[in-house]
């Protein structure tokens, strides 16, 4: 279910809800979420593009990594770049909306028998070549879970015929991720399985997907610069497999903090080292993404805090919902502390990240309700404060509603 909104930033977005049901909205939004943070990093409006491009190079690696790192197996392909594709369209997507992002598959005409791919990008590249390899090769791609990849190279590759045939995307985007996945999936994931995972990503033209990796530390050194520790922000986040939980403001401390998430397994709070750790992972995912050519959307700022702030910051309109430890605080987007959270955590964020202009704010979870916003009464209502929060308007902005 996709919406769009004319989207304004500087006061930030309002998001409550009185009960947790199974709807969320998830603001992509392709501007950065705070003006001020934007502006001080030298990033402009006209910077921002909707697809990322990526290079033939990265797709040569993924080829290689995919074909048993065989490089001579990659070498089959030859892959080229273009800004348009001029064959023949196919008839599937001839007869159908279409966006401009393509792939066109056909022969050298050299002699080499080797095949030509032409994408508008990275992920056309690596969608291209999966397709041959699916339909003349009999491959298969998967996640390593459910089988991963069927690859056996032929003795002989299978030739394509004659002429060269075009497949144009229906949509312009391919969207992955849930906000709650990287908890359901990806807790432990390392550096091997996030490879994995993203070589099949492009394998399956996926072309913008979440980056939520990391973000922990982001938020460590934010909040520090508004008086909270590392030992109380370790304390207040959940454990790694309940991660998306604390991030969605639905519950805090649980598996982390000194809590145990059953009888017979103890439980420490996030650690400096960890956070850390995480930080450097998600900084190789974003270069591999990036190479690649699929857009990573980054979590932004929506005004989960950690309850001490309320204790630090008397005057600042938070919310508390919960009991004992297991608060969660709501930080009103209308209070200037809000502004300056989010100043220094856009701040922090491209500056240990960058960015692709594209930002994810998961706002309605269990939030109580914060004093002057709106409960969320429906499924698909949408706060005025969502619609227009303050300073410059951006009509740009892509707003999705993902609902299960």
């Amino acid at each position: 279910m996709l919406g769009k909104v004319s989207v304004r930033c500087n006061r930030g977005i309002c998001f409550s809800s009185t009960v947790f049901v199974r709807f969320f909205v998830s603001l992509l939004v392709l501007f950065p979420q705070r003006c001020h943070a934007h502006q001080n990093i030298g990033l402009t409006k006209a910077t921002v593009s909707l697809v990322g491009r990526g290079s033939v190079g990265a797709i040569y690696e993924l080829l290689t990594r995919v074909l048993q790192n065989n490089s001579t197996a990659a070498s089959h392909f030859l892959l080229e770049m273009v800004d348009t594709c001029s064959a023949e369209e196919d008839s599937f997507s001839s007869e159908l909306r279409r966006s401009h992002l393509c792939f066109t598959i056909g022969p050298t005409n050299d002699g080499s028998g080797r095949v030509k791919i032409q994408g508008t990008s990275g992920v056309e590249l690596a969608r291209g070549a999966a397709t041959y390899l699916r339909q003349y090769c009999n491959m298969s791609f998967s996640w390593q879970r459910t089988g991963g990849n069927q690859v056996s190279l032929p003795d002989q590759w299978p030739p394509v015929g004659h002429t060269s045939k075009t497949v144009f995307r229906r949509t312009e985007y391919s969207y992955f991720q849930n906000v709650v996945e990287s908890s359901y999936s990806f807790a432990f994931y390392g550096w091997s399985e996030w490879e994995y995972l993203i070589d099949w990503q492009a394998l399956s033209g996926i072309n913008l997907a979440l980056a939520y990796t990391g973000q922990e530390e982001v938020y460590r050194k934010t909040f520090n610069a508004f008086g909270v520790n590392n030992s109380q922000f370790g304390n207040w986040s959940n454990g790694p497999a309940w991660l998306a939980w604390s991030r969605g403001q639905s519950m805090h401390g649980v598996g982390s903090g000194g809590e145990a998430v059953s009888p017979n397994k103890a439980s420490v709070s996030l650690t400096l080292t960890w956070m850390r750790a995480q930080a450097d992972l998600q900084r190789k995912i974003l270069a591999r993404m990036r190479a690649i050519g699929i857009v990573a959307i980054l979590p932004a700022f929506q005004g989960n805090v950690p309850p001490v702030l309320k204790t630090l910051h008397p005057t600042a309109n938070i919310s508390l919902q919960g009991t004992g430890r297991h608060y969660a605080a709501w930080l009103d987007a209308t209070d200037p502390l809000f502004g300056h959270i989010a100043d220094r955590y856009m701040t922090t964020l491209l500056g240990d990240y960058g960015t692709d202009h594209w930002y994810e704010a998961d706002g309605y979870f269990t939030a109580g309700r914060p004093r002057g916003c709106p409960s969320l009464e429906a499924p698909g209502t949408m706060p005025p404060q969502t619609q227009d929060t303050g300073c410059l308007p951006m009509p740009s902005a892509r707003p999705s509603i993902p609902v299960w």
